[in-house]
């Protein structure tokens, strides 16, 4: 499915998967149910740890902007997961906020687990880049820093979420109850984010 451009944030190069600092976020979030008060708790008492307040002033809307597209059950998914089923509960929050995640996963990552090339290369984000910026011109229009950026950050998101090896090789998704749960409640298609 086609994205329109301006869906076509590159946000994601502010903040890696971060899966303590995401936690962190999700637990303070169970207790209040309001992701504007979240917001302003993290900024006030560093929820999610870092040293500079800039980081924090960048990285806290970006996660929360994330966990938003999380059901408030996929949310206690999340919170009451195990480490792996975490990462996969955040790569399903990632894929839901970033088109352009979402449609390497399922045209690029799913297409070669299902092909037997079970490797994911730097090449293959640049690929893919190339393709989307025929359809969305825009995105010829950053600058080359930030496209090694979205091809670095594509690449570690796919790692941090143990979706690819630090060889690049695609790991199978073991399905687990949890993600099954979060799964259940979105269209089939997000099924496709994962290689299995």
């Amino acid at each position: 499915m086609a994205s329109s451009v301006n869906e076509y944030s590159m946000s994601f190069t502010a903040a890696s998967l971060l899966p303590a600092e995401s936690l962190a976020l999700a637990d303070a979030y169970a207790e209040t149910r309001d992701w504007e008060r979240t917001k302003e708790q993290a900024l006030r008492e560093n929820l999610i740890q870092k040293r500079s307040y800039s980081s924090i002033k960048r990285q806290v809307p970006e996660l929360i902007k994330r966990l938003t597209n999380l059901s408030d059950p996929q949310i206690e998914q999340l919170v009451s997961a195990n480490d792996h089923e975490q990462k996969y509960i955040l790569w399903l929050a990632v894929c839901k906020t970033y088109p352009f995640l979402k449609e390497f996963a399922q045209e690029i990552m799913y297409e070669h687990y299902h092909a037997f090339n079970n490797c994911i290369t730097p090449a293959d984000v640049r690929a893919f880049f190339d393709s989307k910026a025929i359809i969305h011109p825009r995105l010829q229009d950053l600058s080359v820093e930030t496209q090694k950026k979205v091809i670095s950050e594509t690449m570690t998101l796919l790692r941090q979420s143990g979706l690819i090896s630090e060889k690049n090789e695609i790991l199978p998704l073991f399905m687990t109850a949890a993600l099954e749960v979060c799964l259940s409640e979105e269209d089939e298609e997000y099924r496709r984010i994962y290689p299995c």
